[in-house]
């Protein structure tokens, strides 16, 4: 479903990707869960467009849902697989993905989701630091939820693609402290993102919000402790 001009979000079981194109090259911001590859190259096929046609996939951060169906994406597309260092070295199995302390229900719920979602270990071929360009989009660092956690902007349309280092249910806040590394660092990312002129707030958890982000965003980040 195209939100905005150039913008169509890709809605999963409980989480949104996004294809952005902006006349050129398409580029998507992560990659689904597992099992969703058939259903992005579904659409892109609904769209008129062809798997190759995608040149990157700008990946937030190194989460399952974020990256479930980035293996079969990559194989289809031949897109290039964008990453920051810190996470790249998770999803390429050179790592493991650290896990934040969690509250028993959080903690059996995870496990449970461990037992049965393991997404392919995925070669990541560029990474990409704070001020990269991936198509129209700038690379924000935005560390917190994971160390590597990146955001990433389009001026031109003051669009902000937030992965989950802010959420929309049921209201904008910011990210969910069970599965965040570090909020500490996560406020003094949202306080960074904060200063970017936003009209349209892409996250991965909740609805986008397609008008007047920038001064929900500000007005949020006001009231962090």
């Amino acid at each position: 479903m195209e939100i905005v001009p150039g913008v169509h979000l890709l809605q999963f079981t409980f989480v949104n990707a996004f294809l952005i194109d902006a006349g050129g090259p398409l580029v998507m911001v992560d990659a689904g869960i597992p099992g969703s590859g058939r259903q992005i190259l579904s659409y892109l096929k609904d769209l008129g467009r062809a798997p190759s046609e995608v040149e990157s996939i700008a990946i937030t951060h190194c989460h399952f849902d974020h990256v479930g169906a980035l293996a079969v994406l990559s194989r289809a597309t031949g897109a290039q697989v964008c990453a920051s260092q810190t996470d790249a070295a998770v999803i390429s199995g050179q790592a493991r993905q650290f896990r934040p302390p969690l509250n028993r229900p959080v903690r059996i719920l995870g496990r449970a989701l461990g037992a049965f979602v393991k997404p392919a270990v995925v070669r990541v071929d560029r990474i990409l630091r704070d001020g990269d360009r991936v198509g129209p989009l700038v690379v924000v660092a935005s560390p917190g939820h994971t160390l590597g956690h990146l955001c990433y902007y389009w001026p031109e349309r003051r669009t902000l693609f937030a992965g989950d280092s802010m959420v929309t249910q049921p209201r904008l806040r910011g990210p969910l402290e069970d599965f965040t590394e570090d909020m500490v660092e996560a406020h003094r990312s949202l306080r960074r993102l904060a200063e970017l002129d936003v009209e349209t707030l892409c996250v991965s958890h909740g609805a986008p919000i397609l008008a007047g982000a920038g001064v929900q965003l500000r007005r949020m980040t006001e009231a962090l402790a």
